[in-house]
This record gives C-alpha cells, structure tokens and sequence, in this order.
C-alpha cells in the first residue's frame, strides 16, 4: 500500500494568473516559501529562471488562500503547415501533495490561451 497522500477531490482552488514583470516582492516572497519545500537549488537561481517566464498560475486553496501551487509558462506561437498552434512550455510547476491527480496542471491551458504573444 503507498503512503502517497490522496488527493484532495473534495477540495476547491482558486487560480490567480500574473503576468511575470508584475510580481509584486510580496508575490515572490509567498512564491519561494512555497517554491523552497521542493527544489533544491537558491533563491537567486529559481528568481532567475521564474523571471525568464511570461506568466505565473498561483494555485490557492479556495478556503484558506494558502498557495498550494504554481505553475510559470512560457509561449511560444508557431505556424506550421499554415495553421497556428501555441507550445506552451511550463516551467516552475509544482503542486502541494494533496492536490496532486486533479488534473488542475490540466485546467491552466484554458487559461493559457489567453496569454499574449
């Protein structure tokens, strides 16, 4: 039997999307306290490629306002056999434990396609 945590199916979640230049220190703040428990690099590197993206999911749970996730994407439009097609590239993506298997990574292309070239 595993020791994973189930997911949260019960759980609602509030996503919040900033483009990147507009993080405010407090944004970025909350994002590293989150980002931290996860990662296994510095402060000043993760900043460094979060700041190289154009937009951030900040993924809330919908009752406390805790951040239980991001996910920082980058877009990129081609045009291929004369048809246009977006390659959204996520980087920074990362999930509390607990809201794993709910497909909420999935849910963000919605919002995706509202991105700006």
């Amino acid at each position: 039997m595993s020791n994973q945590p189930k997911p949260a199916i019960g759980k609602r979640i509030r996503l919040e999307s900033l483009p990147v230049p507009t993080l405010t220190a407090a944004h970025v703040d909350d994002i590293w306290t989150f980002a931290n428990r996860f990662t296994d690099t510095t402060r000043e590197i993760y900043e460094r490629s979060l700041r190289q993206k154009q937009k951030v999911y900040l993924i809330r749970d919908h009752d406390s306002g805790e951040l239980v996730g991001l996910a920082a994407v980058q877009r990129y439009p081609v045009t291929f056999e004369g048809r246009r097609y977006v390659i959204i590239f996520g980087g920074n993506v990362l999930l509390a434990d607990g809201y794993r298997g709910l497909n909420i990574i999935q849910r963000l292309q919605h919002f995706s396609r509202r991105l700006t070239p």
